[in-house]
């Protein structure tokens, strides 16, 4: 029997081989886009997984950059209107607390109001969107 497969928020440990001047590029290529070399790898995967074969992912990022978007604001709005995957997707954002933020408020603040519903934080979603798409999608 083969072991569960790993959950979205366990590590799994990975060995690559690259020489010094592959390292350093894609060093370089994670810091250009805001990204730990982690996030960059993920999305590269992704991509690779995804795409096409020979293409340089540039129109593929600019597209997963406006489904973030569009995702971020339709969670925003209308959670309920994602069916299928898009659903599994919402879930796993929804359960997973470093996505989203929460306001601050005194007591007095939550007892007037009620008290304010966390925020989505668009930001750290885009840099986790890869691993969120792999574990909704291509699992």
């Amino acid at each position: 029997m083969l072991p569960p497969l790993p959950q979205p928020t366990q590590a799994v440990r990975t060995t690559l081989h690259l020489s010094p001047a592959v390292s350093v590029a894609a060093l370089l290529a994670a810091q250009r886009r805001g990204l730990r070399l982690r996030e960059w790898l993920d999305q590269v995967v992704v991509d690779a997984v995804s795409g096409d074969a020979g293409d340089d992912g540039s129109a593929q990022r600019v597209l997963s950059d406006a489904t973030a978007s569009l995702f971020a604001r339709l969670v925003s709005v209308a959670p309920e209107r994602l069916e299928g995957r898009w659903r599994l997707l919402y879930e796993r954002v929804r359960l997973d607390d470093s996505l989203w933020s929460y306001p601050r408020q005194t007591l007095d603040e939550v007892e007037l109001d009620g008290g304010e519903e966390p925020v989505l934080d668009e930001a750290q979603l885009r840099r986790r969107w890869p691993e969120l798409l792999a574990a909704a999608f291509l699992m």
